[in-house]
């Protein structure tokens, strides 16, 4: 039922983006009020009752802080002057995703799960999977809208730049994943890290050693996701985070002078662009 409240909003505010309105969005709440509204009802509070229970307040707080989504996003567009707008849905689902995109003839949609990144300090996940407590330790709603809203930009701006993100190889994922993280950071601040980028600081070199000779292997490697067994020793999704200082590397040597996120974005030579980053000099 949740799911079906999101996709019948979904189509209603995607018809309302017309032409003229290029840099205006919306931003879509009813799912998380629905949700609230099931109460009992809801299979999610009837398994982690705890959890939803001391979420629910930090929730509220932030689907009422649309002048601050605005001002973040409008930020983003004096970095990137070509930014494409999306409508951006807050609500719940089952777990299923923490952020999405959707880019359509109608207008882009970004979806933002609650369940994900809702909670604070506050919020109690031990009733929760241990896979699902370590990507909530992460949480940051103002940076994964800002890190959805940059992937709207990569697969808006041409079919080069979306063959780049798509790219089957472990370096696409690293860059398509690691961009947006960066800008999250640079437009929204570093807010919550998590233990990924508590662990990828302080192991950085060995991990960039790893990371270049898997670099231009097909597939994720250990990076991304994986069964929680993988993931005994050290956190899954470090990613995010070397694409990240990839990113922050190109942006410190290229763009910092001009504060402008464009070639950070619209990517065309992978090796180039990496190679320009200097990340993996001295390795």
């Amino acid at each position: 039922m949740i799911r079906t409240y999101f996709i019948v909003i979904v189509f209603l505010f995607l018809g309302k983006l017309q032409a003229g309105q290029s840099k205006t969005f919306n931003i879509i709440t009813r799912d998380a009020h629905n949700f609230w509204e099931a109460g009992d009802d809801a299979y999610q509070l009837r398994h982690y009752p705890r959890f939803y229970q001391t979420l629910r307040l930090q929730s509220n707080e932030l689907i009422k802080s649309e002048k601050l989504i605005r001002e973040l996003a409008d930020r983003f567009q004096q970095l990137y002057p070509s930014f494409n707008p999306a409508d951006i849905c807050i609500g719940f689902g089952n777990f299923s995703t923490g952020g999405n995109i959707e880019i359509t003839n109608s207008g882009n949609l970004v979806y933002i799960g609650l369940e994900f990144h809702g909670p604070d300090s506050n919020t109690i996940t031990k009733e929760l999977p241990v896979s699902i407590q370590d990507y909530v330790s992460r949480s940051n709603f103002y940076r994964t809208i800002i890190h959805e809203l940059a992937h709207v930009q990569q697969y808006t701006h041409g079919q080069k730049i979306t063959r780049t993100m798509n790219g089957n190889l472990l370096a696409n994922r690293i860059i398509r994943e690691g961009i947006p993280d960066f800008i999250s950071q640079f437009i929204a601040g570093k807010g919550k890290d998590g233990n990924y980028v508590v662990y990828g600081l302080q192991n950085e070199q060995e991990l960039k050693a790893t990371l270049k000779s898997e670099l231009w292997n097909p597939g994720n490697g250990n990076w991304f996701g994986g069964n929680d067994s993988l993931f005994v020793k050290r956190p899954r999704d470090l990613g995010y985070f070397m694409g990240s200082r990839i990113g922050e590397g190109f942006y410190n040597y290229h763009t910092r002078a001009t504060n402008n996120l464009t070639l950070l974005i619209e990517i065309k030579n992978l090796e180039k662009f990496i190679a320009q980053s200097r990340y993996f000099e001295g390795l």
